[in-house]
């Protein structure tokens, strides 16, 4: 298993160990590795994937606006 280094502030130090007294975890170690998947089960499951499809061809049945500019390089010359 690799090893991760963690440099930890008093206030993670303390957190961790209320979650090691609350979960009766032994190792430090333990308590990371429950804390660091429980937040990415929870970061995964509120994630919702965003379906387009619906979009497809939302635009074609509309009418052409005129176009105020013949190309780009008009759009950028002054007058």
């Amino acid at each position: 298993m690799p090893q991760i280094n963690l440099n930890a502030t008093p206030g993670l130090v303390r957190d961790l160990q209320r979650l090691m007294k609350e979960r009766g975890f032994r190792h430090k170690a333990e308590a990371i590795r429950s804390a660091v998947r429980e937040a990415a089960e929870r970061s995964s499951a509120g994630r919702k994937r965003e379906d387009f499809r619906e979009w497809v061809g939302l635009a074609a049945g509309r009418p052409r606006v005129r176009r105020r500019f013949p190309d780009e390089d008009a759009l950028w010359e002054s007058r």
